[in-house]
């Protein structure tokens, strides 16, 4: 009895980890654990002569309650980086999975994707980056990932906008421009690079640990998604010709080169002006 309850209690933990979109290789253990974790505690209601019923409820509720608990740790975990200190670098702002690369003309508005919906950044007005050539690098973050997102180069922060939202999943079309969003543009006495954190459903909000006009260093913690569901992140093309990503790969924040900053020949540009930290 006890093991079909664990059984059971395992594959609606499977199922709830294939809605969420889990990554197999962190969820398995947990999965695992929670398992173990029930066993034992339907063996020590068994032993004291509980019902059948409230022995499964245990094995259930120790399953969910470790469950739980370890995608919670992971989730507000906030580990050290160790930040590359390599002229010309810009880092990852988030750990997760990119999902698209694009290149966006000059000019062209400025959005994010997903579903085949777009939100467009209409806060990025006026601030130059849209008349920039752009690359857009598209990074999803799941339960597992560690949410505290870093600044990809060092500069001053010039946009700080926050847009509240409605609770809403990205699974809707319709909530890319309901759901929470904060924008942020930081400038570095060169270019600029804009970063965009999109909320998910079960948001609670979207901190921000930086304030325009402040100076930040690269890898800088610069705020965090509760819940998140998206980064963006955009390059102005005619500092950096290539990225050194590509769809499908995992990044790590503060840690992964996304791109180097090109020579300063090779973009037409004097070399006394390109400074990036």
């Amino acid at each position: 009895m006890i093991l079909i309850a664990a059984l059971l209690g395992v594959l609606a933990l499977a199922a709830a980890s294939w809605k969420w979109c889990l990554p197999t290789h962190r969820v398995t253990w947990i999965i695992a654990a929670a398992a173990l974790l029930g066993v034992l505690a339907g063996g020590g209601l068994q032993r004291q002569g509980s019902p059948a019923w409230v022995v499964a409820g245990g094995i259930w509720t120790m399953q969910g309650a470790t469950f739980v608990g370890i995608i919670a740790w992971l989730f507000y975990r906030d580990p050290e980086r160790v930040i590359p200190q390599e002229s010309g670098l810009i880092v990852s702002p988030a750990d997760g999975i990119v999902i698209y690369v694009r290149k966006l003309e000059a000019g062209e508005p400025l959005r994010c994707d997903k579903n085949g919906a777009a939100m467009v950044l209409d806060e990025v007005k006026g601030t130059g980056l849209e008349e920039e050539a752009l690359w857009q690098v598209g990074i999803s973050m799941v339960f597992t990932d560690v949410h505290v997102n870093r600044a990809p180069i060092g500069g001053k922060v010039s946009l700080v906008h926050h847009r509240p939202g409605k609770f809403l999943s990205l699974r809707l079309k319709e909530a890319l421009n309901l759901n929470e969003r904060q924008t942020l543009v930081i400038d570095n006495g060169e270019f600029q690079i804009g970063l965009v954190q999109i909320a998910s459903r079960l948001v609670r909000r979207i901190v921000a640990y930086v304030s325009p006009n402040q100076e930040i260093q690269r890898g800088q913690r610069v705020g965090m998604i509760k819940f998140g569901s998206q980064v963006d992140l955009f390059v102005p093309i005619r500092f950096v010709p290539r990225l050194e990503v590509s769809e499908g790969q995992r990044l790590t924040a503060g840690e992964t080169v996304v791109c180097r900053v090109a020579r300063a020949e090779s973009v037409g540009i004097s070399k006394s002006r390109v400074v990036i930290q």
